[in-house]
């Protein structure tokens, strides 16, 4: 994002993944060291793989949190026809809107309030975006700013 002021950053990120396959915590959690903050991580699972990852900065109260939903569960089908009918409005949407149509999970994390120090937040939520849409055949979304693809190119802008 550009020049944004603190009051214009991206409170969330949404990674809209075509590919099925669960993304590997552990990975993740090696990405995420690699982006400059160490962190532990702990995983949520149920029968359907993991919902949520809670990746933890020791030394601190901060946590980076994700959460992981499949495009079966109930309302999620609904949100994504909703983020389908809003890129139709958008001079570059269109050829997102089948990305969005073709989801398989949805990966959702809210920028944590606070991080370890040397640690620019948004750097992180987009680098895990990227890792994460990578990984999964994706597009991600950051709240204000629009969709990128894995390399962090924009795709549409959000006005």
């Amino acid at each position: 994002m550009k020049n944004a002021s603190p009051g214009d950053r991206p409170r969330w990120y949404r990674v809209f993944a075509t590919g099925s396959a669960e993304p590997d915590p552990e990975r993740l959690l090696e990405h995420v060291r690699g982006l400059g903050a160490a962190a532990v991580g702990c995983i949520r699972r149920d029968d359907l793989g993991w919902f949520e990852a809670t990746l933890a900065f020791p030394g601190t109260e901060a946590a980076l949190v994700l959460h992981r939903y499949l495009a079966s569960e109930d309302g999620v089908r609904d949100e994504l026809n909703a983020w389908a009918a809003w890129l139709e409005h958008q001079p570059q949407g269109p050829e997102l809107i089948q990305t969005i149509l073709d989801t398989r999970q949805v990966i959702i994390m809210e920028v944590p309030a606070r991080v370890p120090a040397g640690v620019d937040p948004e750097h992180l939520c987009a680098g895990v975006c990227r890792f994460l849409a990578g990984l999964t055949g994706g597009v991600y979304q950051a709240d204000g700013a629009g969709f990128f693809d894995a390399g962090g190119s924009e795709l549409a802008a959000e006005a």
